[in-house]
């Protein structure tokens, strides 16, 4: 005769097995069935990956690129799905760029090319990103450190002189320069 057993509800993190214990079933002629060992373990995981976003490689630039690193951490087997569509770029003023995701295995990188405007700009990484072989999904993560962009140059002001006119001076001149990153 068979059964079948079923474990539900499970919680936690670590093995789950199973033993059967003595005299849970006899025969015909009352054989009671001796314990049986415990069974092959089955992993029960339910702690999604843990997702970390580096520093920027830079702490400012004129038109990038700027590269993040984006490490995924678990106990078992990740699989990252990291797209350029799981990354939100933080915008902070004017400031924009184009964002590419290369890499494999636990580790990627985030490149955040053609930079323009003025602001900063980071990185949030959305829900799912990747998952591990129990099927718990990596969580959201950032917003990151920011780095500030700055592709306008500095303007350049000079106010009319101190006299309209003079035999030997002096002239002074006030010279001013203006820049949102000053």
């Amino acid at each position: 005769s068979t059964r079948t057993v079923t474990v539900s509800s499970i919680s936690g993190d670590g093995t789950l097995k199973i033993s059967i214990a003595a005299g849970t079933a006899s025969d015909l002629l009352g054989n009671l069935a001796p314990a049986a060992p415990a069974s092959a373990a089955v992993t029960v995981d339910n702690t999604a990956p843990v997702i970390a976003i580096g520093a920027p490689s830079v702490s400012s630039t004129k038109s990038g690129p700027v590269t993040y690193t984006v490490t995924y951490s678990d106990a078992n087997t990740i699989t990252s799905t990291l797209a350029a569509a799981n990354v939100t770029l933080n915008k902070t003023g004017t400031a924009t760029g184009t964002v590419a995701v290369s890499g494999t295995g636990n580790t990627r990188t985030v490149t955040i090319s053609s930079i323009t405007g003025e602001g900063s700009l980071g990185i949030s990484i959305a829900t799912g990103s990747a998952s591990d072989s129990a099927g718990n999904l990596a969580p959201a993560a950032g917003p990151s450190t920011t780095f500030t962009c700055d592709s306008v140059a500095p303007t350049i002001s000079i106010a009319p002189p101190s006299v309209t006119s003079t035999k030997s001076g002096p002239v002074t001149y006030t010279v001013t320069y203006s820049d949102t990153n000053f």
